[in-house]
């Protein structure tokens, strides 16, 4: 009468004591030896000694379990199985609480020539111009002993600095480059070394400062004739980015030689006038040829075109120049008789 009947099922609880991060699962797992029954209970005993006791069921697969998991952990519980007469050892699982970041900032200091003031920017948007700077703002939910951002495309993690009597503060400043950065995360340390878990990750998007856009519209041919002194019309388009710092027409004058060979002349710019808040701009311009000095003769050529330059003083090749049109200066004659072949083939197509 003093001994008690050994128990048909014995319980081997397979998953023990664990340890997890707060807001992880917890994967609660136990097998049957013995008489397997069709069911089995989990006793979860939390903090406080109240007790929650939850069905479960034996798996399907050769080696039958049983298991159950507890979803978004976030205080320690002990727990046990009981299936058929059997009663598992008690087991705890143990929650972790990470180091992690509050009120974290991202802002853009835009270079100067942009005219652009800093801007917060969200960690879901973090579009970045070459050249600017990235400062980093964030408080730690612990004192920290160090903190570095990984940033995807560079060979290794740049330290942050941690400062503030708590050690809580975090902060940086960052050089953003024109290629290579594709993500960045911040991982922490604190001060009793326990590590950050997942760590958000930040899409980063690089911008790069582009040179101005020249459209020339008019001329339209590459090469036209005209007489000397005449007006000629360029018709024209320009837009950048981050504002034009300055527009101009230019031109290399060739001139014939005794022999009849073309040698380059004399070359200059002439500015073109725009608002200077503008980004982009539509113009007609008329080339008046009898201004240039020497006069331009006879037999003469003239290549020109419309240039840009931007404000970015940190590329060499922050210039566009459009497509080079050549301008054949011609007596009035040749002139002459080019329109009436002109007329003639109009005429053709009329008739």
């Amino acid at each position: 009468s003093k001994t008690a009947f050994p128990d048909e099922t014995k319980v081997v609880t397979l998953s023990g004591d664990q340890i997890i991060i707060a807001g992880a699962d917890a994967a609660l797992s136990a097998k049957a030896e013995g008489v397997i029954p069709p069911s089995g209970r989990l006793v979860v005993i939390h903090p406080d000694g109240t007790t929650e006791t939850i069905p479960v069921s034996p798996s399907r697969t050769e080696d039958v379990m049983f298991q159950y998991p507890v979803r978004n952990v976030r205080e320690g519980f002990r727990y046990r199985f009981e299936l058929h007469d059997g009663i598992g050892s008690e087991h705890q699982v143990s929650v972790r609480v990470p180091p992690t970041l509050q009120d974290l900032k991202f802002v853009q200091v835009y270079p100067k020539y942009t005219g652009l003031e800093e801007k917060e920017m969200s960690p879901a948007n973090l579009r970045l111009l070459e050249g600017s700077r990235l400062r980093i703002y964030a408080n730690a939910s612990e004192p920290l002993e160090s903190a570095v951002v990984e940033i995807k495309g560079q060979d290794a993690p740049l330290p942050l600095n941690v400062s503030g009597n708590d050690k809580k503060e975090v902060k940086a400043e960052l050089v953003v480059p024109g290629t290579g950065w594709k993500s960045m995360s911040i991982h922490l340390v604190s001060a009793a070394g326990e590590m950050s878990a997942n760590d958000p990750v930040y899409r980063v998007d690089l911008v790069v400062d582009r040179p101005p856009v020249v459209v020339l519209n008019e001329p339209k041919k590459e090469t036209l004739t005209v007489v000397a002194g005449a007006k000629v019309p360029f018709r024209f388009k320009i837009s950048d980015d981050f504002g034009i710092k300055r527009a101009y027409l230019a031109y290399r004058v060739f001139r014939p030689t005794v022999a009849g060979a073309m040698e380059p002349a004399e070359e200059g710019e002439i500015p073109i006038h725009y608002d200077g808040s503008q980004k982009s701009f539509s113009q007609t311009l008329e080339w008046d040829l009898s201004k240039l000095v020497p006069a331009v003769t006879v037999g003469s050529s003239i290549n020109c075109w419309i240039g840009a330059e931007d404000n970015n003083p940190s590329k060499a090749s922050s210039s566009t120049k459009s497509p080079e049109k050549r301008i054949q200066v011609v007596s009035e004659e040749q002139k002459r008789m080019e329109l009436l072949e002109l007329l003639g083939e109009r005429a053709k197509d009329i008739e």
